[in-house]
C-alpha cells in the first residue's frame, strides 16, 4: 500500500471541482487558489493514511458562510456564495482599472461601480460576523433599516455595517438580499 496525497475540493465561489495534491498545501496555512475563478480559499486537509493508489480522499466539506441574492428587475436572479475574509463586490466588466472583484454581478446598471463595496466574513469563536463597507463607490452603498418608517441609509466611506440575515443592499440601482446559514440550509433555500 502507498500513501495517496490527492483529494477533491469544490470551490466555495464558483463550484469548480479540483484535484488537490495535499503535499503542495502548507498545513499551517491550508489555502489553495481555484484554477477557475482564481479565488484563494481555505481547505481542510485529509488525515494521512495508507489507501489504495487510485482512491481519492475527500476532506470535510467547508460550511457555507452566506449568500448574496440579486433580486432586481434589471437582471436575472443571481446567487453568490461568500467566502471567508474580504469579498469585493462590483459590476462585471471586460476591463478593470483596479483589481477584479471577487463577486462580479452581471447587470446593465451603470450606477454600480466595478469595485462597489466589500463584505468581510470574520469567524470568531465559532460565530460568523459579516461587515459591510463601501469601497469608495461613486453612487454609494445603501442598506435598509429594520424600522418601516426609516429610509435607506447610505454608508459613508468610514462606516462599517454589521449585516444580519435578510438585509437588503442597494448598489447603484441594483437590489441584493443577504442570507445566512442561520436562517436557511443551502443555496437553493437562500434563492427562494
Amino acid at each position: 500500500m502507498s500513501v495517496n496525497n490527492f483529494f477533491l475540493h469544490e470551490c466555495i465561489n464558483c463550484g469548480k471541482k479540483m484535484k488537490v495534491d495535499a503535499t503542495k498545501v502548507n498545513p499551517d496555512r491550508p489555502f489553495i487558489k481555484c484554477s477557475g475563478c482564481l479565488t484563494i480559499q481555505p481547505v481542510e486537509l485529509p488525515e494521512r493514511k495508507s489507501v489504495p493508489p487510485d482512491t481519492i480522499v475527500q476532506p470535510k466539506a467547508l460550511p457555507e458562510l452566506g449568500w448574496l441574492i440579486v433580486h432586481d428587475e434589471q437582471t436575472n436572479t443571481q446567487v453568490y456564495k461568500l467566502k471567508p475574509g474580504i469579498n469585493l463586490i462590483g459590476r462585471k466588466a471586460e476591463k478593470y482599472k483596479a483589481g477584479k472583484p471577487d463577486i462580479e454581478i452581471e447587470t446593465p446598471d451603470r450606477y454600480m461601480s466595478r469595485s462597489h463595496c466589500e463584505i468581510e466574513v470574520v469567524i470568531k469563536t465559532g460565530k460568523v460576523i459579516y461587515v459591510l463597507k463601501d469601497y469608495q463607490s461613486l453612487n454609494g452603498t445603501f442598506i435598509n433599516c429594520k424600522k418601516l418608517d426609516e429610509q435607506l441609509e447610505r454608508l459613508s466611506e468610514h462606516d462599517q455595517f454589521m449585516l444580519a440575515d435578510n438585509d437588503t443592499l442597494q448598489l447603484g440601482q441594483t437590489k441584493i438580499v443577504f442570507k445566512t446559514p442561520e436562517k436557511v440550509k443551502n443555496t437553493k433555500e437562500a434563492t427562494r
